[in-house]
């Protein structure tokens, strides 16, 4: 996998761009970016996801941002996350 690199780019563009790609992975994926700096703005978004994501040195100054969808879909965590709401909303009935 080649990370993308994305530190030519002005904020919030490498953002948008991980943020889009990541909601069109699938269980399985890994993509990788090259950015000037941890994007810690991001990270809590990632978590959210339902993503994984580490890092690594690029060799040249910025850092490779590996991102992992896991083997649940976002969408059967969301759907998790409704049906404990509706219980919690109805007293558990």
């Amino acid at each position: 996998m080649t990370p993308q690199d994305l530190r030519h780019l002005a904020p919030p563009e490498p953002m948008e761009i991980i943020l889009d790609a990541a909601e069109q992975m699938r269980p399985g994926d890994s993509l990788a970016w090259v950015l000037p700096h941890h994007p810690t703005p991001l990270l809590p978004m990632l978590e959210k996801a339902g993503l994984l994501y580490r890092f690594e040195l690029s060799g040249d100054g910025g850092v490779v941002l590996i991102l992992s969808a896991g083997s649940k879909s976002r969408e059967q965590e969301r759907n998790k996350a409704k049906t404990v709401e509706e219980a919690e909303c109805t007293g558990g009935t």
